[in-house]
């Protein structure tokens, strides 16, 4: 019954198709969420798959990596996918950084990880004080 109103498959998977340059920082931003990238794609142009629950980064036919969807928090801010492999070199050369890090919590997922960087950051400060 429904058949004679079916439209053909499209050609590919993916919703959406993008090309994307990976900013000398290491990130790029589709649909205002901020993505990390490997430096070493730093200058490089990527083909960018958008899927529902993931985005496959291609630099011509290499597929590079894939990173998981994610999605603005609201209509007025973007939201942060970052991996901790991309961006830990850099934050070793700036341990402070960390402190002030729009991302931070995107860089602890598991809750112990936060944990141990909040007592980390207590111990510290009563050190500093008590100096």
């Amino acid at each position: 019954m429904e058949r004679p109103t079916l439209t053909s498959l499209p050609k590919r998977r993916t919703a959406e198709e993008m090309i994307v340059t990976v900013t000398s920082s290491g990130d790029f931003i589709p649909r205002r969420v901020f993505y990390t990238a490997p430096s070493r794609l730093i200058g490089h142009r990527l083909r960018v798959h958008l899927h529902d629950d993931r985005l496959e980064c291609f630099l011509g036919a290499t597929q590079m990596m894939t990173l998981r969807r994610g999605r603005p928090v609201s209509e007025s801010k973007g939201g942060h996918v970052v991996d901790y492999h991309h961006v830990i070199h850099a934050l070793r050369k700036k341990p402070m950084a960390l402190n002030n890090l729009v991302y931070r919590e995107q860089l602890f997922p598991p809750p112990a990880y936060a944990r141990a960087f909040e007592a980390l950051r207590q111990s510290l400060a009563t050190s500093a004080r008590a100096s």
